[in-house]
């Protein structure tokens, strides 16, 4: 069921190219605009000189305390500028994600225009389910301190080294879990508001909850492998960047078509996560119904 959800998913995202193209040059400008500053400050403070070079061909650190005394000001700004950024970001992609799911599991196809008026019309009800989640995600940040008690319980008070050491591990571990079961928690919670234009929210987190427990690998798996997926582009794209980020002329011009299909294919991996994760739903769904149906006839 993963692979022919992650097949249709696909299949389905490639069928929608201009909703590849808008998705990527949203993000793109929602880049451009987190960067441009940055570009300034680094263009007046390295220029076209000697340390420019430097600076371009290396992280370094003598240089990076520099610009920090020169533009302190300029970079405190700026920083606050990626924090709005980051939650304008978020909001924006989490508006579309309305319009993409209603797309992909009742329309299959549509135009920009019609994935657009279906965002607004999920968006109040995304940013309440979103307001939702935040109990839930609290309750799964609660188990790292279950393992801080047993660890205390355990080794005692003072503990060795050691045993501090992969402890930390341990919990850099546990969150990361933590943030992947709440990322898919939510994923299914938006697709079962739109399938069923859901009202009232919590019914759509609580729903997403039981379909996470009753088909974790179908539900992580799937998940799992479009993580891979996305890992695997971006250790491909790092091995050709790196002879070609001191290049000149035709060498930048290589680099920057590169990064351009690097980021399509991103793109084209979120929307595909959007499709295949709405359509595994839909086949889990359906595949209840018809187990349902079949223990009510036994009993009969």
């Amino acid at each position: 069921m993963i692979w022919q959800s992650l097949k249709y998913g696909i299949s389905q995202v490639w069928g929608n190219k201009r909703l590849i193209a808008f998705y990527y040059l949203l993000n793109l400008l929602l880049a451009f605009f987190l960067i441009l500053p940055l570009h300034n400050v680094l263009n007046d403070f390295a220029g076209r000189s000697l340390m420019g070079a430097k600076l371009a061909e290396s992280f370094d650190m003598n240089l990076f305390f520099e610009l920090i005394h020169e533009h302190g000001d300029v970079l405190s700004l700026w920083m606050g500028l990626v924090f709005i950024g980051a939650i304008v970001y978020w909001l924006s992609m989490l508006f579309l994600s309305g319009g993409i799911l209603h797309l992909f599991i009742h329309e299959k196809s549509g135009t920009i225009a019609s994935v657009l008026g279906n965002s607004a019309r999920y968006f109040p009800r995304m940013i309440r389910l979103s307001l939702w989640s935040l109990p839930v995600l609290g309750i799964l940040l609660s188990v790292q301190f279950i393992y801080s008690g047993i660890q205390r319980l355990i080794f005692g008070s003072d503990p060795y080294q050691s045993v501090l050491y992969w402890g930390a591990w341990i919990k850099v571990a546990l969150r990361f879990i933590i943030f992947w079961v709440f990322v898919v928690i939510i994923d299914y919670a938006r697709i079962h508001l739109v399938q069923n234009d859901e009202r009232k929210t919590r019914k759509s987190l609580l729903a997403a909850l039981r379909f996470v427990i009753k088909n974790p690998g179908k539900a992580f798996g799937l998940k799992a492998l479009l993580i891979v997926s996305g890992i695997f582009a971006l250790v491909i794209y790092n091995l050709l960047q790196i002879p070609l980020s001191n290049s000149a002329g035709a060498g930048l011009f290589v680099l920057f078509f590169i990064q351009q299909i690097y980021m399509i294919f991103r793109s084209f991996l979120r929307l595909a996560t959007f499709s295949s994760q709405a359509e595994l739903y839909q086949d889990a769904e359906s595949q209840e119904r018809i187990d349902n149906a079949e223990e009510i006839l036994l009993a009969v």
